[in-house]
């Protein structure tokens, strides 16, 4: 933040032909109890600084204390950060109390690491810092470890981060002319691209690690081979593979949204999804489950029709098998009856009776049917809308209709015929009109308001 004066002055209160980097205490006590008047500079240099601490979920145990003796977030995202340039504190000071630099942006935080550099300025007796010094262009890690201690070191060794781990396999996009792309330290970027001057948004984390590539060599993004991909498109083709053979990829051009990733969640926490196609609708999976918490909820068909029971397999069988023992047994009855076998007969008859009785079960208590699952009753015809015709206007009101068109034709059928006789004698006219005195047209051509008018062949203008 070193200052500049705008201009000379010779009054006692400061000293003449002033032009240097630290004000004295006199003329700092004159003009503020804090800091020198700022409309006395004519700019603010912004100074770069070595960042020593930041203070994220990290570093809890070292926020300061707020009044009451707890963590004090305001701070949070604050850093600590030594000057690389101009250290005198007197042109450079950092007025919070705790020594702490804050964020210039409340909203777009870009967090530096310990060993990187950022950009320092004084607004209103508050020190900010905003962005990174790109020392190495690297989208990972900046870090100079030492730079502001007169050492040049250009690695992160001296340095121990308790999560973070500096990585050169993290690169930047390739892009087009006039693209705008946001990137993170982890392999991550929005996108705001284009694909023949349409509009594309490209959103990724986890770039493709199959390619070897020389060192910061931007990388290409990839539906296929990124971790977790979101593609609104508007131009361009894609295709989607997945590594379920079976399934056919997904290829398509034009207005289009894509997800792809390992596992997709879509979760409506308290409402409804909808999903609707105009054409079709195709789920594949090795296996397709529905589950419906409450009874009767899962339905197919239109929605507006009557819903009817779909069949239980498993009780449906057991029916069936019900049915054909009651025959066999009725036909074993008689077999044994004409044989003598009377014992046989008993036996044969109680079996009949417990399949006949199994069988009665099954069909009063409907246990044949599934109303877990519903589908639309297919002979339900939905009733058409009766075609209503429009009320009749009152006979007066009827024939002043009627009068008013038959007018309205005639006044056509008169343009047509006047329009008509003009085009055929147009030449007539034109030589009427020329053998007109030039006043005369004038006169008539300034009465209709015209801007300029035409006789014996030449145009005239209206003054």
């Amino acid at each position: 933040m070193y200052r500049k004066y705008k201009k000379v002055r010779n009054d006692s209160n400061f000293i003449s032909q002033r032009d240097t980097k630290q004000a004295n205490i006199r003329d700092v006590k004159i003009q503020s109890q804090k800091v020198v008047d700022y409309n006395l500079y004519d700019f603010y240099e912004l100074e770069p600084a070595e960042v020593n601490q930041v203070l994220l979920d990290e570093s809890l145990d070292k926020f300061p204390n707020d009044e009451n003796g707890d963590t004090n977030f305001q701070y949070y995202g604050a850093i600590k950060a030594s000057y690389l340039e101009n250290k005198n504190p007197i042109d450079n000071p950092i007025f919070d109390r705790e020594g702490y630099i804050f964020p210039l942006d409340p909203n777009n935080r870009d967090y530096p690491l310990v060993g990187e550099s950022v950009v320092l300025v004084n607004h209103r007796d508050v020190t900010y810092y905003s962005s990174r010094l790109n020392y190495f262009n690297n989208p990972n890690s900046n870090i100079k470890y030492g730079v502001s201690r007169d050492s040049d070191f250009t690695t992160s060794g001296l340095l121990k981060f308790k999560e973070f781990q500096p990585t050169n396999r993290n690169r930047h996009v390739r892009s087009k002319e006039g693209e705008i792309v946001y990137e993170g330290r982890f392999g991550q970027s929005i996108k705001f691209g284009q694909e023949n001057n349409k509009p594309i948004i490209k959103i990724r984390a986890g770039q493709r690690e199959d390619q070897t590539l020389s060192k910061y060599e931007p990388v290409y993004e990839n539906i296929n081979k990124d971790k977790s991909s979101i593609y609104l498109s508007t131009e361009g083709e894609y295709t989607v593979t997945n590594k379920n053979k079976k399934f056919f990829d997904y290829k398509k051009s034009g207005n289009q949204i894509i997800l792809n990733s390992d596992n997709l969640c879509f979760n409506a926490r308290s409402g409804e999804t909808v999903i609707n196609a105009n054409r079709s609708i195709l789920l594949q999976a090795d296996e397709v489950k529905i589950n419906a918490v409450k009874g009767g909820t899962i339905k197919m068909g239109d929605p507006r029709a009557p819903m009817l029971p779909t069949v239980n397999g498993e009780k449906l069988m057991e029916f069936q098998t019900n049915i054909i023992g009651i025959l066999s047994g009725i036909q074993s009855i008689f077999v044994s009856v004409a044989s003598g076998l009377l014992p046989k007969v008993a036996v044969d008859a109680a079996k009949l009776v417990k399949n006949i009785t199994e069988a009665a079960d099954t069909v009063a208590g409907l246990k044949f049917l599934n109303f877990e699952v519903m589908q639309a009753d297919p002979n339900f015809k939905f009733p058409e809308i009766p075609k209503i015709d429009p009320p009749k206007l009152p006979p007066s009101l009827a024939a002043a209709r009627d009068k008013a068109r038959k007018l309205k034709k005639e006044l056509q059928e008169k343009q047509e015929k006047m329009q008509d006789f003009t085009d055929k004698n147009l030449d007539k006219l034109a030589s009427i009109e020329d053998k007109k005195p030039f006043e005369v047209v004038y006169a008539e051509a300034k009465a209709k308001g015209l801007k300029q008018f035409t006789w014996r062949g030449k145009t005239y203008p209206v003054e």
